[in-house]
């Protein structure tokens, strides 16, 4: 049911933002260039359900979600500029660190002219990454209250907020029927990987070859224009409908690592459309849809489909609005993947899906120019995907809101990282992204401070769904965990209570686990009656036996050496037991 791995959000984001037509004019003792200053100021209020560090209660919070200044203008009609400093998510958590950043720093040369019909700019500096028209659009004229990031994944994001440094031509053409942007960006570009540390073949780094990204966004009207600007709008406050039709992709050979640890590509192909309906002065129909495809390597849990939507109707100062997030990973191929290869795969590969619904309502002041924004969020997770029977569905994601010290400077860490303030759920996986974790209550038969030393515990029979079960720390992924959480094994075997039987106290201690993890496979084994789903999970038993072992029962160092979120190795604890 929606309710065991649902999340829910009550974000209320107060919007004191001045827009670009808004901004402050700076008179200048020449004609031949322009300077003006933007002010942007964005506080907002949260409420989490289960968000308290023991997870039973709401959490609150108020903080400032952006404080931005920005200096923008012109230089002989020939040049466009635009620098912009932002401190983001200040107060977020009680955080109160300063890390002001510098969200954008370019400068555009339009060789033609920047005015009229056809325009063609060269922009160089930081830039936002065409990911999607939706991407590119005003934080202030969003239909939702802010950005929906978790349909498209980019692993482990080294871009904050979606940009990074590179070489771009953008502009529009034919009238302003089509708005086009693609360059050349700097893309994964690890800093702690000097010239010649790499080994042989680029064994060990990403991008060995220190290859670019690239990417590009074409944006068709169909019905009106919606270009002219460096970004979009959802909200346009006109009489002259426009319907609007996009592509974009972005590309990086060998950026990343797939789930078996070998190099792979970064791909991410994304359509969209966009209708802005006026059914009078004072009232309008909105539309924003985007498909994404993600292929960020065979076995990653970011490997997949995901679909963003928004609908708003304004009518007045009032817009009432839904939305709704979807990721669904592409699973593994059984066809084309060894048994250990499909055991490592299918232990994390659904970790990451989501399904987030939001509702709420934008009072607008001054149009765009002050606005407050209401908003209900619904995050459903299903951290082992359709395909997962319906115990293992049962664990459960946590909320992205719980932080980390400092959040990820960039989008959804994960993943996604992530600096939305609803539907902030999506499942754990091997990412930040991007990944998020979840979001119900639950409960721990013992805690002490961290996981060294876990020992594992076995629990009378239970009726199915009557049992505890073991998650990562109540509060989030960075507060403080249980030492001593109690394993809920489902049946016992003769195995498991011979094991029981030798430890003290009904406790299995971690060598013991080892050896019931290879005893039941070296049995069939000996039998010569394994099947392939057989050999996958002996496979896989003795793998996390073995490991689990050599790192002293530290599940996320565990959950590091196989490759595996921690919430994915918890449940295959959970799974094989100790026999």
């Amino acid at each position: 049911m929606m309710k065991r791995y649902a999340q829910m959000v009550l974000g209320v984001a107060l919007s004191l933002a001045a827009a670009p037509s808004y901004a402050i004019g700076v008179r200048l003792p020449t004609n031949e260039a322009t300077l003006n200053l933007n002010l942007q100021l964005q506080p907002q209020f949260l409420v989490n359900q289960a968000g308290s560090p023991d997870g039973m209660d709401p959490s609150y919070d108020v903080f400032v979600r952006r404080a931005r200044i920005a200096v923008s203008g012109t230089v002989r009609k020939s040049f466009s500029y635009y620098f912009q400093l932002d401190n983001p998510n200040f107060g977020k958590f009680g955080n109160l660190t300063g890390r002001v950043l510098v969200q954008d720093a370019w400068i555009g040369w339009a060789p033609t002219g920047i005015d009229g019909g056809t325009v063609v700019y060269v922009d160089a500096g930081l830039l936002y990454l065409p990911i999607s028209r939706h991407v590119l659009g005003y934080t202030t004229n969003y239909v939702t209250a802010d950005l929906q990031t978790d349909a498209f994944r980019i692993p482990n994001s080294p871009f904050p907020s979606f940009r990074d440094v590179g070489v771009q031509v953008r502009g529009w053409a034919l009238d302003k029927r089509v708005g086009f942007r693609g360059g050349v960006y700097e893309g994964y570009t690890p800093i702690d990987q000097p010239a010649g540390t790499c080994e042989t073949g680029g064994a060990g780094c990403i991008t060995p070859r220190r290859n670019p990204a690239v990417g590009g966004l074409i944006n068709l009207d169909l019905i009106g224009s919606e270009e002219g600007l460096w970004l979009y709008s959802a909200y346009r406050w006109g009489t002259s409908p426009i319907l609007s039709v996009n592509v974009a992709g972005n590309y990086q050979s060998r950026a990343l690592k797939n789930a078996f640890g070998s190099l792979t590509d970064h791909k991410l192909l994304a359509t969209g459309v966009y209708l802005d309906l006026p059914m009078t002065e004072q009232a309008e129909l909105v539309f924003d849809g985007t498909l994404y495809l993600n292929r960020n390597g065979t076995g990653s849990p970011n490997t997949g489909t995901g679909f963003a939507a928004s609908a708003g109707y304004r009518y007045g100062f009032i817009a009432p609005y839904v939305a709704y997030d979807y990721f669904q990973s592409s699973g593994c191929d059984a066809g084309s993947l060894t048994p250990s290869d499909l055991a490592v795969c299918s232990a994390g590969v659904d970790s990451a899906n989501s399904r987030n619904f939001k509702a709420g309502v934008n009072l607008f002041f001054d149009k765009n120019l002050n606005h407050l924004n209401v908003e209900l969020g619904i995050t459903g997770c299903r951290p082992m995907g359709p395909r997962a029977s319906r115990r293992r569905r049962r664990a459960t994601c946590r909320p992205r809101s719980i932080p980390s010290p400092l959040e990820p400077r960039g989008g959804r860490s994960p993943t996604r990282w992530r600096t939305r303030h609803s539907s902030l759920c999506s499942c754990s996986g091997p990412s930040t992204s991007r990944a998020g974790e979840g979001a119900a209550r639950r409960r721990t038969r013992a805690a002490a401070p961290g996981w060294r030393g876990l020992r594992l515990r076995l629990l009378p029979r239970q009726r199915e769904g009557a049992g505890q079960s073991i998650d990562e720390p109540p509060g989030g992924p960075h507060c403080a965990p249980a030492a001593a959480a109690s394993l809920h094994v489902g049946r016992q075997d003769p195995a498991a209570r011979q094991h029981a039987a030798v430890c003290t106290g009904g406790e299995i201690g971690l060598e013991a686990f080892a050896a019931a993890s290879a005893a039941p496979a070296a049995g069939a084994r000996a039998k010569g009656t394994l099947s392939l789903r057989e050999q996958v999970e002996a496979v896989e038993r003795n793998l996390i036996g073995r490991t689990m072992t050599a790192v002293g029962g530290n599940q996320s160092e565990a959950a590091r050496r196989l490759g595996l979120s921690r919430g994915s190795l918890i449940g295959r604890l959970k799974k094989y037991g100790p026999g």
